[in-house]
């Protein structure tokens, strides 16, 4: 087996090469497609030397490759819904938020995820290593993108991929709170109160970036990583496989018309694609270059506007900004969104700034006290990647639920009636909702699956009021101060799942809640609900098809 991998089509090739982009594909899939052909995985996994086997015989004549078109999966995004006259409904017009994912042919998956590995080393070490401290300056230099790295040794100054191992990209959670720390770090570093600026803290991100990227573009990103003629063949190919079509065109574009794309027809990463993360990265490289080489000067010709650091997290930006005394957030907006959308027009032409989502913060001027729900997320995470005893597992389930709830309560994405934050003291969480949800309800299935087997058969005790000794409640002795049953945690995870559900139905783009609900609870009673309330779309959805009626349904955007 080879240790490194190159840009080559005989790299490609190899069996052990495919077979690894299978295991990738394929795990990937199952763990974070919530729409992924489950039925076509295990079919293919039966037959998994016919299917690398059929790969490679396609392989042997690469400039004949043609993907699959893709088939359109109308999804929904974040948005909230509620429950009016008994009717679940949305709380607003979501016409426009609808995101178009795809789902992509096996074959077409899996030499995508080939092409990367095989690039893996280059792009990497050109985007420098995640695991560098964002408090040393030098750092700073060196790194600026931390979404959907992937899993990487260091070997001086390279970045090496294990293509090896099943492992594909790094955790999320730690590089994205590297992410979100990072400008606080550098603001409050710089910040000093016996200087005429203030420093400032941008966040934007880009209007639909993953539908406006074309595969010319893509393809002129790539070819920045040639080191030699002989790997031509490798890019030609990466060239057809990451070029894509819609089976329903008449579809995609009236999703076009509607949000203003252009030539969405032509694809270069499909949402739903294992490897589109990795091959975002790529399309960014010459953005990434000019936010490195900005950084120190001034933005354009406002000398008011001096950039001290900048990273971004694939579409999510992150600029931390020296500003003049009391100048106006709202004209480092307009400002800010001028001069990025003059860089992506210069390294990423078809790329948007999201205007609506552009938000500045000065440091020092909050009116609201910031609740660090990610320093709290980062405790959390700790103590579940370690070993951990029942009398831990129990403290763990009682953080992650605090957790939950504290988010809930201090929400900035629901109006401050819907979860009581009003009064005289008003805080805001420093994590956006859905992402809170997620790894909530992952940490508390992954606490809740190595906790239970702990607890055996016992039962639990209580601490006698007189002696503080634990004294026996029909059946076996736990140790002292242990006041957790395995059936009080099956109640705890009822609950639990229970309310996953409960902020499904008021935010049903958060799909993963609701399958990570009901396989911590498999209860039927959870089921018949969720089916009840999609029942009557599906019903109107085939009264549709039969009568040939152009009626609109709320809810058949989830009728897939």
């Amino acid at each position: 087996m080879k240790h490194y991998l190159a840009p080559s089509i005989d790299d490609l090739r190899l069996e052990c090469v495919l077979m690894q982009a299978w295991k990738k594909t394929s795990a990937y899939l199952r763990s974070h497609s919530w729409y992924a052909d489950m039925l076509g995985l295990d079919y293919q996994s039966l037959r998994i030397p016919h299917f690398i086997n059929d790969i490679q015989k396609r392989l042997q004549d690469p400039e004949s490759w043609c993907p699959e078109p893709l088939e359109l999966v109308p999804a929904p995004k974040n948005q909230r819904w509620r429950f009016h006259h008994e009717k679940w409904e949305p709380r607003e017009d979501i016409s426009d938020k609808i995101r178009p994912l795809a789902h992509i042919d096996l074959q077409d998956q899996v030499v995508a995820t080939a092409l990367m590995m095989c690039l893996a080393d280059r792009v990497e070490t050109v985007l420098g290593d995640p695991r560098l401290s964002p408090t040393d300056e030098n750092h700073r230099r060196r790194i600026l993108a931390y979404g959907h790295r992937l899993f990487c040794d260091r070997k001086e100054n390279e970045l090496q991929h294990r293509w090896g191992s099943t492992k594909l990209y790094r955790q999320y959670f730690k590089d994205y709170q590297t992410f979100l720390k990072r400008s606080k770090i550098v603001a409050e570093q710089l910040a000093d109160p016996n200087v005429d600026f203030e420093m400032a803290i941008v966040q934007s991100d880009f209007s639909k970036f993953y539908d406006r990227v074309r595969p010319q573009m893509l393809s002129e990103k790539l070819r920045q990583f040639i080191h030699s003629p002989e790997e031509d063949d490798f890019f030609k190919l990466a060239e057809s496989v990451l070029d894509w079509r819609w089976t329903d065109q008449a579809r995609a574009e009236r999703y076009a018309k509607q949000h203003k794309i252009s030539d969405f027809g032509l694809v270069a990463l499909p949402q739903g694609l294992v490897s589109a993360g990795f091959f975002a990265n790529v399309a960014l490289i010459d953005f990434e270059s000019a936010l490195r080489q900005a950084r120190g000067s001034a933005l354009g010709n406002n000398e008011d506007l001096i950039l001290e650091d900048a990273c971004y997290y694939v579409d999510d930006i992150r600029l931390v900004l020296r500003i003049a005394k009391d100048m106006d957030e709202k004209e480092v907006q307009e400002k800010v969104i001028i001069w990025l959308n003059g860089i992506l027009d210069q390294t990423a032409l078809g790329l948007l700034v999201e205007e609506s989502k552009t938000q500045v913060t000065v440091e020092g001027r909050e009116q609201l006290f910031l609740v660090e729900q990610s320093k709290i997320a980062d405790r959390i995470q700790s103590a579940v990647s370690g070993p951990f005893d029942m009398l831990h597992g129990a403290d763990i389930v009682g953080a992650i639920e605090g957790f939950f709830h504290t988010q809930k309560r201090y929400s900035s994405e629901q109006p401050p009636e819907e979860n009581g934050r009003t009064g005289l003291l008003v805080g805001t969480s420093d994590m956006r909702d859905d992402t809170e949800a997620r790894f909530a309800a992952g940490k508390f299935r992954r606490t809740f699956r190595s906790l239970r087997p702990l607890l055996g058969g016992v039962r639990a005790c209580s601490i006698s009021s007189i002696d503080g000794h634990a004294n026996e409640e029909d059946g076996g002795m736990l140790p002292e101060n242990l006041l957790l049953s395995k059936q009080q945690l099956d109640e705890r995870a009822k609950l639990f799942a229970a309310l996953l559900i409960e902020e499904w139905t008021a935010n049903p783009g958060n799909v993963r809640l609701l399958r990570i609900a009901l396989d911590i609870y498999p209860e039927e009673r959870f089921l018949d609900q969720v089916l009840s309330i999609l029942r009557p779309a599906w019903q109107t959805r085939w009264v549709e098809l039969l009568t040939g009626s152009r009626r609109q349904c709320t809810l058949s955007v989830y009728s897939t």
